[in-house]
């Protein structure tokens, strides 16, 4: 029954547009059986397996599993923990659409992350990286105010639009 309500409001979030994800997937309670039963846009591979990455073949094995299971799904990709450019490059070469880590940027403020997306020249690294960070857990903060929210969806539709190729790459329904 708790499956059943999660299904209807997952349905109505995604008619809103809010996209969901299953966090730390391949540890813990993130599993494949969550696959079967809930509604999700993005799987974000676990940071412990990104590290890893050109040091361990076994967790290189298992990211790449991990991305061919989210492409036949038809799901989004999010890569945590990204801190070298090699794990970057190697992400990017598999396809991964989102990236987020050290590399990026340290955890930061939401009025110091709405700074630096205002200020940062159109195409370079800093766009870049800022709006990949995007799928940081910004909401997430406690106290995070309706202006302050309403601030970054405001900023987040500039980017989108000065820079379409950081838009959301999934196939949008034909009107």
């Amino acid at each position: 029954q708790a499956v059943l309500a999660y299904n209807a409001l997952a349905g109505q979030l995604d008619e809103m547009g809010v996209r969901l994800s299953i966090d730390d997937f391949g540890t813990g309670h993130s599993s494949l059986h969550y696959l079967q039963q809930f509604h999700v846009d993005y799987l974000k591979i676990d940071r412990s397996f990104i590290g890893r990455i050109g040091t361990e073949s076994l967790s290189e094995h298992i990211v790449d599993n991990v991305i061919d299971l989210g492409r036949r799904l038809g799901l989004s990709l999010v890569a945590e923990g990204v801190e070298t450019e090699h794990q970057a490059a190697y992400l990017r070469g598999k396809g991964v659409q989102y990236l987020q880590g050290f590399l990026f940027a340290r955890p930061m403020p939401l009025r110091q992350f709405c700074r630096k997306l205002t200020t940062a020249e159109r195409y370079t690294p800093a766009v870049e990286r800022a709006t990949q960070a995007l799928n940081a857990d910004v909401f997430a903060q406690p106290g995070l105010s309706r202006d302050d929210a309403a601030e970054l969806v405001a900023i987040v539709a500039r980017l989108r639009k000065d820079a379409g190729d950081f838009a959301d790459p999934r196939p949008q329904p034909e009107a």
